[in-house]
């Protein structure tokens, strides 16, 4: 198959999505399947849900009550809820619009901001690590499948090794502890200290590396970002490194935008 898919995976708040989104720019023809929304889509509806059941049952059936009191109550049965079935229970779905992953649950657009909260970063974490992710995995396989056969993938999100192993390339995108902490406490506007951030992200390092997610592919670079000033800076260095390596060709890259 001539069109690529490139994974993207790292770090926490190493700025992944941000490169992702550059890449589209730079790549011909391609999309971003974000992985990463789609789980903090299911996530935040989980949490959202959990709210619901504790002041009443709206608009939640049977079968959701029970599959979230069992996450709410107890955490440490996570490996019997399936995530893919959670997906469809609480109505959670994605579309590419303009390139780019858009989330909706019960129809209506999820705003970043939402998903992208610590408190909803933490829980992410918490539920991926545990949950049972097969049928959920087969589900991101065939839609990267989908779009590969009319476009260059950009997919970012966490086991993209055991999702998709029929990568182009895989990169694991680095960066030192201090520059991730700065890159969150900017993105939250001060909301939180920085002491808060670097507390939620070495706990969320030690999830993803206790749970394997921190696996590489055969055909891997890895990439370290700490010294670049910006997303732009570090995509082109990058879209050089995937030509140098031979994973990309010199015609799939939109060079006025270089």
């Amino acid at each position: 198959m001539s069109n690529k898919v490139i994974e993207i995976e790292g770090m926490v708040a190493s700025g992944k999505t941000s490169i992702c989104k550059e890449l589209t720019n730079l790549i011909n023809n391609s999309v971003f399947v974000d992985g990463s929304a789609i789980y903090r889509g299911i996530t935040f509806a989980i949490s959202e849900a959990k709210k619901k059941l504790k002041s009443s049952n709206e608009n939640i059936d049977a079968r959701n009550i029970v599959a979230l009191q069992n996450i709410m109550n107890s955490p440490e049965k996570l490996g019997n809820i399936n995530a893919f079935e959670v997906m469809k229970m609480l109505n959670i779905d994605f579309k590419i619009i303009d390139k780019m992953t858009v989330i909706y649950i019960n129809g209506n657009e999820i705003s970043n901001d939402k998903i992208q909260s610590m408190e909803n970063s933490l829980e992410v974490s918490e539920i991926a690590s545990k949950a049972n992710n097969k049928a959920l995995y087969e589900f991101a396989r065939n839609i990267i499948e989908k779009y590969r056969e009319n476009f260059n993938v950009i997919v970012s999100g966490r086991d993209l090794v055991e999702i998709y192993p029929d990568m182009t390339c895989h990169v694991f995108i680095k960066a030192d502890i201090e520059e991730r902490v700065n890159r969150r406490y900017a993105q939250y506007e001060g909301k939180y200290s920085k002491e808060e951030i670097t507390n939620i992200i070495i706990k969320r390092d030690e999830i993803h590396k206790n749970a394997g997610f921190d696996r590489v592919g055969n055909n891997n670079i890895n990439f370290d970002v700490t010294n670049y000033t910006n997303a732009k800076q570090s995509t082109v260095q990058l879209v050089k490194k995937l030509i140098e390596k031979e994973y990309l060709k010199k015609e799939d890259v939109i060079w006025k935008n270089m």
